[in-house]
């Protein structure tokens, strides 16, 4: 009668299981699709190309970071409106806000609108650079629009750097 092992932790139990579970399924060497035997490259000798090439996207990932983290920005920091002052229906102050550059000169566009919304004046303003200006201290400038019809409000819509 055969010993039956199964249960009782020896190694000729576990023994005869591996021989068992290979004889049934095979073993992974014994496979012609496997991928050892097809190519002859094993696990490990591929190994550092895999990291090569996760460092590899590391770094330019890093590199990409700090180009868009230092670069410089493409608009000036937004603008405000502080405020405005319908004066008749051909002129509108418009007072507002903005941080200019240390190097760059900043055009704005400042419109004045009806109730409808609709522009009824519109003006463009240089803001010229400061060198040495922090970039904490917005400057204010009131502009005067003149407008085609009496304006509800005025606003600064947009700026950009010229240059």
């Amino acid at each position: 009668m055969p010993q039956d092992h199964r249960g009782t932790g020896s190694p000729a139990g576990a023994a005869g299981r591996r021989t068992a579970v290979a004889d049934r399924y095979g073993s992974r060497s014994r496979l012609p699709h496997s991928r050892t035997h097809a190519t002859g490259a094993s696990g490990p000798g591929k190994r550092p190309w895999i990291i090569a090439a996760l460092g590899a996207a590391f770094v330019v990932m890093i590199g990409l970071a700090a180009w868009f983290a230092f670069a410089p920005a493409r608009v000036p920091d937004t603008p405000k409106t502080v405020s405005y002052d319908v004066v008749d229906a051909s002129l509108t102050v418009t007072r507002f806000s903005i941080v200019p550059d240390e190097s760059r000169d900043i055009e704005c566009a400042v419109q004045a609108t009806n109730l409808q919304e609709a522009v009824v004046g519109f003006r463009e303003v240089t803001i010229p650079a400061r060198a040495g200006t922090s970039t904490s201290e917005p400057v204010q400038l009131d502009v005067d629009i003149r407008t085609t019809q009496l304006a509800a409000s005025g606003h600064v819509e947009s700026c950009w750097y010229v240059g």
